[in-house]
């Protein structure tokens, strides 16, 4: 039996993750179940140093239910020359 696709592409962002420091997204609130989370222990998320959970040089961002803000959100990060997913 083959390999599901979001586990496969999972596979791949981790890959493409090590080589390309400008790569970073997020998911709404189904990063677990979608593979969307860079698991590099040099990565972190996005989050306030207060948090606790992450700093501003995170690369996995949280955007919750707001599908609309994300796709905005992602296309300012691509014109600014990013990597984003």
């Amino acid at each position: 039996k083959g390999i599901a696709t979001r586990a496969s592409n999972g596979k791949i962002m981790q890959a493409v993750a090590k080589g390309c420091p400008y790569f970073l997204g997020g998911s709404a609130d189904l990063a677990p179940s979608t593979k969307t989370r860079l698991n590099a222990s040099d990565i972190t998320d996005f989050m306030p140093p207060t948090s606790g959970w992450g700093d501003y040089s995170g690369r996995n961002f949280h955007f919750g239910i707001r599908e609309h803000a994300m796709g905005a959100i992602c296309n300012g990060m691509t014109l600014s020359k990013l990597r984003a997913f």
